[in-house]
């Protein structure tokens, strides 16, 4: 990881923006606080994205988004990972779980939401976009309430222990967010999150992530996309088919794991929310896993 915050978080954090101005038939996501607080370099979409010339803005950044990561879709890969969280997030609420941790939070801003001021939001990333996140809270006047624990790690380093070491967890059932983040990592760095997640959280604790074969050089679509974020020092680095990523879990004896493929969660959303879209080639090459940690099995070396 370079020492400076992430551009990829950034230009995520540019994207859901970008998708929260969506038209109501083109509109997977929202969030209000994404329009808000878009991160440099991107801040000059926040008034492109409001007033008169919203919806001709909004059709100009999308195509130019969609150029520079060489693949169409991608700005809907974004929304519909951060849709499709944000439900299962919703679902834990409901069940009485109050305690997130987001893995690589980049810029996301769920904690500072007010329909989760109950809960204990827990944010590790690298230390330099970390800083950069907490300017831009500052700069808009958002307080954290007490509610947010920051701790910055080196995702490639030994950083369990600087997580257990804080006490940020405690012995609460958790919700873990892990949204393309994955990615970066390479396949060692991959195995000791997990490993960390089970040596340190209780029954009934849940993950959720995105993931790709990002190796696999027959998904163009996908392979220029890794191009855009290579170009700004962050190689995607590890991924895997379906079947390799279940196989990667069951080896640390966790509970089978929904996967469903990104083309699947937008047929289904287009139908129940009447969403007008075209179903991209790389949504095909996306998937999202959801897995219960169960109990802490032995380490696995």
């Amino acid at each position: 990881m370079l020492d400076q915050a992430s551009r990829t978080a950034a230009d995520v954090a540019a994207v859901r923006a970008l998708c929260s101005a969506a038209p109501p038939g083109q509109r997977i996501m929202y969030d209000a606080l994404s329009l808000q607080m878009i991160p440099p370099p991107w801040r000059f979409w926040r008034f492109m994205l409001s007033g008169p010339l919203r919806s001709i803005n909004y059709q100009f950044l999308r195509s130019c988004a969609h150029f520079k990561s060489g693949s169409r879709g991608m700005c809907e890969v974004v929304a519909l990972r951060y849709r499709h969280i944000d439900d299962q997030l919703q679902d834990a609420y409901e069940r009485g779980i109050r305690q997130v941790l987001l893995l690589g939070a980049g810029f996301d801003y769920r904690a500072y939401r007010p329909e989760y001021t109950d809960v204990h939001f827990i944010e590790v990333d690298h230390p330099a976009t970390q800083a950069a996140k907490l300017a831009l809270l500052d700069e808009h006047h958002v307080s954290t309430l007490g509610r947010v624990s920051y701790i910055g790690v080196d995702f490639m380093g030994d950083w369990a222990s600087t997580l257990q070491q804080s006490g940020a967890l405690g012995n609460e059932p958790t919700f873990v967010i892990w949204e393309g983040v994955a990615y970066y990592l390479d396949g060692q760095a991959v195995c000791y999150t997990l490993q960390t997640l089970l040596d340190q959280l209780p029954a009934d604790s849940q993950l959720i992530f995105d993931c790709a074969p990002v190796q696999d050089d027959s998904a163009r679509e996908l392979q220029r996309a890794a191009r855009y974020a290579a170009s700004h020092g962050e190689p995607m680095l590890w991924g895997g088919t379906m079947h390799e990523v279940e196989a990667l879990l069951n080896s640390f004896h966790l509970s089978t794991p929904k996967i469903h493929r990104f083309s699947d969660l937008m047929r289904t959303l287009m139908v129940e929310e009447s969403l007008s879209l075209p179903i991209e080639p790389v949504f095909d090459q996306f998937y999202m896993v959801e897995v219960v940690l169960n109990g802490r099995p032995p380490h696995i070396a």
